[in-house]
């Protein structure tokens, strides 16, 4: 009820945050908000990633990926915030995207570059963390990455539009 309430309403996607929430987002809890969601076709943005909880480990999300195969899954901060060799080891070939949101001051440029292409530049979506950090420096450091304006506007529209189906 709660997923048809959202579309009348109109949003697109649905985000969960297991760490500020307090639960694992591979919860079996959760698993008829992932069904329903895979059903209607609804985006989840989920965060991934953080050295301090296990809530949010990359594992977890491939749990979800493998039960939930059809389900459009962002994983914020490249899959795994201040985790991210882990999140590659769980996700590289995995079924999701990828957002850049807290993540680029803290690798660097260079690195943010290596994990957009070992991921591939069609998996990942542009984030800023909003109100974390100034959507505006967000987007100036992006533009220091090493990357073609193909590139760019995929991350920055095109795989989001995608997703949304715009």
């Amino acid at each position: 009820e709660e997923i048809e309430q959202m579309q009348k309403l109109g949003l697109r996607g649905i985000k969960i945050h297991p760490d500020t929430q307090q639960f694992c987002m591979d919860d079996e809890r959760m698993f008829p908000v992932y069904d329903a969601a895979q059903e209607k076709g609804l985006p989840i943005l989920i965060h991934c990633g953080d050295y301090r909880y296990d809530y949010s480990h990359p594992r977890r999300l491939a749990r979800i990926l493998d039960l939930f195969p059809h389900l459009t899954v962002i994983a914020a901060h490249f899959g795994g915030w201040s985790v991210f060799d882990l999140a590659v080891e769980y996700l590289k070939d995995r079924q999701c995207f990828l957002d850049t949101s807290s993540s680029i001051p803290m690798i660097g440029h260079q690195r943010a570059a290596e994990l957009i292409y070992l991921y591939g530049v069609e998996r990942i979506v542009y984030g800023t963390d909003f109100p974390m950090w100034n959507p505006r420096a967000e987007l100036e450091s992006f533009f220091e990455i090493p990357l073609g304006d193909d590139e760019r506007e995929k991350i920055l529209y095109g795989n989001a539009a995608k997703i949304l189906n715009l």
